[in-house]
């Protein structure tokens, strides 16, 4: 989720075309466009677990949940991996969806984890 708005920042970074402005702009739509993919794929998950085990509605919110934040979550990691490259004389086309597949993935792991803590650790 967050390879798409690095390449967008990344680009704006190699024309030039990019302040304080730009970036407002550019987090204003990315975080739209994050919220309605979170949303959608966490509603798809939710259906899914729940066609798959009937009645593990807690763990069904688990899911739905980490998905929403993490979509999120990846679109944030995605801008800002970009900034801080350029900030740190790095390219930063170079290397930047590996890196931040690898990140987002352990992220991810470790939201689903304290999420499912959080949330069947209330249900039980």
């Amino acid at each position: 989720a967050g390879n798409q708005p690095g390449v967008m920042t990344t680009r704006a970074l190699g024309i030039g075309d990019f302040d304080h402005t730009v970036l407002k702009r550019l987090m204003r739509r990315e975080a739209a466009l994050a919220s309605c993919t979170g949303l959608l794929l966490a509603v798809l998950a939710f259906a899914r677990v729940l066609l798959q085990y009937p009645g593990k509605m807690p763990e069904a919110a688990a899911i739905a949940i980490t998905v929403f934040l993490m979509v999120n979550i990846a679109i944030c990691i995605g801008v800002g991996f970009s900034i801080a490259c350029q900030k740190s004389g790095a390219d930063p086309a170079n290397g930047a969806a590996p890196l931040l597949t690898t990140v987002a993935d352990l992220i991810g792991i470790t939201l689903l984890c304290g999420v499912s803590a959080l949330v069947l650790g209330a249900s039980r």
